[in-house]
Order: C-alpha cells, then structure tokens, then sequence
C-alpha cells in the first residue's frame, strides 16, 4: 500500500511563544513536501487566559466583546505565523475556535478539513495535570483520521 502524498497539514497551536519550535518544524516539513499548512488554535481555558494576560486588566465582565477580542487577538497571532509560511514559499493558512476540548476541536477540524498529516506537540505532564487534563497529543494520535507526527517539547527533552 502506498501512503498518499502529504498536501496539507494541520498544526495545531496555543499562541504562545513556547510553541514556536512546533510552529518552524511545521513550516520547514510542509515546504520540503510542498504541502499547504493549517495552523490551528483551540482557545480553551488555558489558551484564553494566555490571552487575557496580554489586555491587562480589562472588565471581562462589563465588556460583552471580550471573547470577540480574544478571537481577533488569536487571528491576528495566526496571521503572524501565515505570514511566516509565507516568507519561505508555504502557503498556509490559520483558524481559531472556542471550545473546551483541545483533542476533539483538533479532530474534529482534521476530519472536515481533509488533512493528511497532524503536527502535534508532546508536553510533559505531572500525573495529577494528566489525570485531571488528559494528554491532547495522545488522543488524537489515538483517533486522527490521519498520520500524527509527534515533536516532544523542549522540556522532554531535558528528561531524557
């Protein structure tokens, strides 16, 4: 059985500056296969107070645009990376969603989207955060429609 060539890729990302080796790696793949990159960001809990820290101290609760605020502020992150793509010939793309599972938005978009190929990112987690968070990167390894190449983070890397 021959594997069908890699045309798109989805790389899901937090927006933070931790995940910028993921976010090269995926550039540097998807130009050496001429495939298309889909940087994806799920804005869950974690993701949003990311981002909340990034306005000060604005009143989420007066202001009924905040979570339009949280979005634009994920889009115009992911139009940094597009652009980043872009400057070494990947054409790529980038979408944000709200919603509390990572894993299942993260299959989700792979299903619809027809992806080939998933970029995921392996943190290193205490039991209890485990327990409590569950592992993104392996339940979608587990239920991808698709291949799932796994980058260990930094901090793995140190253990080893």
């Amino acid at each position: 059985m021959t594997p069908k060539p890699v045309q798109l890729i989805l790389l899901p990302t937090d927006l933070t500056r931790d995940s910028s080796a993921p976010v090269r790696y995926g550039i540097d793949l998807a130009a050496q296969l001429g495939a298309a990159l889909r940087f994806f960001a799920v804005l869950d809990s974690p993701s949003q107070l990311a981002l909340v820290q990034r306005h000060g101290k604005a009143d989420r609760k007066r202001d009924a645009s905040f979570r339009e605020k949280l979005i634009e502020d994920a889009k115009s992150i992911l139009s940094k990376l597009v652009e980043e793509a872009a400057a070494v010939g990947v054409e790529a793309s980038g979408r944000a969603v709200i919603g509390e599972r990572v894993d299942l938005e993260v299959l989700r978009e792979a299903r619809e989207s027809g992806v080939d190929l998933i970029i995921v990112e392996s943190h290193e987690q205490s039991l209890l955060q485990d327990f409590l968070f569950g592992d993104n990167s392996e339940e979608i390894t587990h239920l991808a429609p698709c291949p799932v190449l796994t980058i260990r983070s930094h901090g793995d890397e140190d253990a080893s």
